[in-house]
């Protein structure tokens, strides 16, 4: 799977959990988009890494797929960054780059 597609998996499945997709079910989900190893956790530390971030940066303003906007992923990016954050009381759960930013601008 490209890049991309990582991309649009991880946001869509961001979007189910937030419409109420459980945690068991997302896992599932994104195994099957996207390979063995990956859930929601997965899907939530590849967004706020550098090969996603500049993957969506790239993309023009008005890019969409399937229904899904640079908007969207943009959104399920920083949705991403505040549960990699926020997710253990003293540590982080990714070193994506904006990460810090958000656990410092947004403590629980």
């Amino acid at each position: 799977m490209t890049r991309l597609g990582k991309v649009i998996a991880a946001a869509e499945l961001i979007e189910l959990v937030a419409s109420g997709l459980g945690e068991k079910e997302a896992n599932a989900e994104m195994r099957q988009r996207v390979g063995l190893n990956w859930g929601l956790l997965t899907a939530c530390q590849y967004l706020t890494g550098q090969q996603a971030m500049s993957s969506i940066a790239a993309l023009p303003d008005d890019w969409s797929v399937d229904g899904i906007s640079k908007a969207r992923v943009l959104a399920a990016a920083g949705v991403a960054n505040y549960v990699c954050a926020n997710l253990t009381g003293d540590a982080v759960a990714s070193a994506g780059i904006l990460v810090k930013q958000y656990r410092e601008a947004q403590p629980l």
